[in-house]
């Protein structure tokens, strides 16, 4: 953490600042939705938020 204190040209930002800077650099998605900063992960179909990991790295959902 310290590296990037050290390398980074900028100003610090707030968090509220960051995760602004965050959503507005993701854009839309293709269907128009907004994807956000702070929310559960969600199935691309049905939007549910009830899931399980598994030990590959995926998220499986019900």
């Amino acid at each position: 953490m310290l590296v990037i204190k050290e390398l980074f040209p900028g100003e610090p930002l707030l968090e509220d600042s960051y995760e602004a800077a965050i959503e507005q650099f993701t854009g839309k998605c293709k269907c128009g939705g907004q994807f956000r900063f702070n929310v559960p992960p969600r199935c691309p179909r049905c939007r549910c938020t009830d899931f399980e990991m598994d030990n590959t790295d995926a998220l499986c959902y019900d």
